[in-house]
């Protein structure tokens, strides 16, 4: 209610100098949000340091909501100030209302660091979606002085929907994947590795298991060898001979 006070990126910005370097950053966005069409200016002002500095609403990108927009071009004057080759962040939401309370944005300078950031996201969202469950329980619990019959089973719904999250994130991985090999022909592991696990919330175990997905469908080439089961590193994904990205696209 008395505002805040930041870190503005021209401060700790020689943390960021660092060859191997990694950070992990609170962006309250709950907060941000409330104030990003405040008329006071100095308020507006406030924001300028992690934003770019001034006019940062012009820089906003307007197919998004606000709020959301706001915390991408935070990403994004992350990765410049830092010089990082990632940076992604992951949702957090309230612990009993279905919108969001904080994001942790995640900035590393080696692939190693984005891997390991993808896997953990995804066992904590899982970890959260049960806590969340189990608090709206309680919550309604204490408001209707009765328990919920089917409560036991509400985490497994939660965590469901996690499932159901990266599913539908890997689905879009596979169109942009033929988009980038479309136009390559071919692409490193590695190479795909760190655009699509930093476009889309899935881990390395998944782009692995989308690989051989579309190996068998005839839409790429099984280049990782009649003993390996999967791709790795060094292995190189080839669109299959003849095959059609446009169609496939659609």
């Amino acid at each position: 209610p008395t505002g805040w006070t930041g870190y503005p990126f021209d401060k700790i910005a020689p943390l960021f100098d660092r060859r191997k370097c990694e950070v992990v950053i609170n962006f309250m966005y709950s907060f941000v949000s409330r104030f990003i069409e405040h008329p006071d200016e100095k308020i507006i002002a406030s924001l300028d340091p992690i934003l770019g500095g001034p006019g940062w609403k012009e820089r906003l990108d307007p197919s998004l909501p606000k709020g959301l927009a706001v915390e991408k071009l935070f990403r994004e004057t992350l990765r410049q100030v830092g010089s990082f080759a990632h940076v992604v962040s992951t949702c957090i939401d309230k612990s009993t209302d279905d919108r969001p309370h904080f994001f942790l944005a995640y900035g590393t300078k080696d692939p190693a660091g984005l891997k390991a950031f993808r896997q953990i996201e995804w066992e904590a969202l899982r970890d959260h979606a049960r806590n969340r469950a189990a608090a709206k329980d309680r919550k309604r619990e204490q408001k209707t002085g009765t328990g919920d019959l089917f409560a036991e089973h509400a985490a497994d719904v939660s965590e469901a929907s996690i499932e159901e999250l990266v599913a539908g994130q890997q689905e879009l991985a596979k169109v942009r994947l033929l988009e980038l090999l479309s136009t390559t022909g071919s692409l490193a592991f590695e190479r795909l590795l760190g655009v699509l696990l930093e476009e889309f919330m899935m881990r390395e175990t998944d782009l692995k298991d989308i690989c051989v997905e579309m190996e068998k469908a005839g839409q790429l080439e099984k280049t990782w060898g009649a003993g390996n089961r999967k791709p790795d590193t060094g292995t190189v994904i080839r669109l299959k001979s003849g095959s059609c990205p446009d169609a496939w696209c659609s």
